[in-house]
């Protein structure tokens, strides 16, 4: 099977040497639930073409971003039109936190900058019915969800936090490829800059690991993946 990770994010270049960047994060987050994979990585936000023909690939992953999905910037455009194609020819998808938004906003949704501001850290999100603990950053929001999309998980805060669509597809806005040592060095490396000193505070007071979740959220994707392989 081959994966490709489209990379429309990247971390702080402090942080890479540490932690990776996106793609190297999702790959060792996907890795062990997917072994019989190879991932490969089309970075959209680095200028990279996306593929010509949808089903060069089995499945594709779509990373989070600093940029918003309503940003007038040409590689949005051109990976909505792309996430169209890939609909249409019933390729399996799963987005993370920008990925999730695109698709959304892709597939007929709405996604706003969120006027309860910032999603930072450790919280609660109901998935199959269980709380369960994940890690986030994140401003934007899915705020209406698209026809062909249902809610499978979120929280008061973020209540379209997961969406299972009607084709192979699935999208959340948490980090399952996160650790919280990666929280922790933004939270102390831009606070007072990008995060505003209470949010990183809070963000750091009460870090917990979402290690069960992550693997539990890779195991479904790996599924979604095989099961729909062409």
């Amino acid at each position: 099977m081959r994966v490709c990770i489209i990379e429309t994010g990247l971390p702080p270049e402090e942080c890479q040497t540490e932690f990776g960047t996106y793609p190297v994060m999702i790959e060792n987050w996907l890795k062990p639930a997917l072994p019989e994979a190879s991932f490969e990585t089309i970075s959209v936000v680095s200028g990279e073409k996306l593929p010509e023909n949808p089903a060069g690939f089995d499945a594709y992953v779509i990373s989070g971003s600093r940029h918003g999905v309503y940003d007038e910037i040409e590689w949005i455009a051109q990976l909505e039109a792309f996430l169209v194609r890939l609909r249409d020819a019933k390729m399996p998808l799963c987005g993370i936190c920008f990925g999730h938004q695109i698709m959304a906003q892709a597939y007929g949704g709405i996604v706003e900058k969120s006027d309860k501001g910032w999603g930072f850290g450790t919280q609660k999100y109901q998935l199959h019915n269980e709380d369960n603990p994940v890690l986030v950053l994140h401003q934007d929001q899915v705020v209406q969800a698209p026809e062909s999309a249902k809610s499978v998980g979120g929280n008061e805060f973020c209540p379209l936090g997961a969406l299972r669509y009607d084709f192979p597809a699935l999208s959340v806005q948490f980090h399952p490829e996160f650790s919280p040592a990666y929280i922790a060095d933004m939270a102390k490396r831009f606070r007072g800059s990008r995060f505003p000193e209470h949010i990183a505070d809070a963000a750091l007071a009460d870090l917990q690991s979402q290690a069960n979740t992550s693997v539990k959220m890779a195991n479904e994707v790996a599924e979604l993946f095989r099961q729909n392989q062409h």
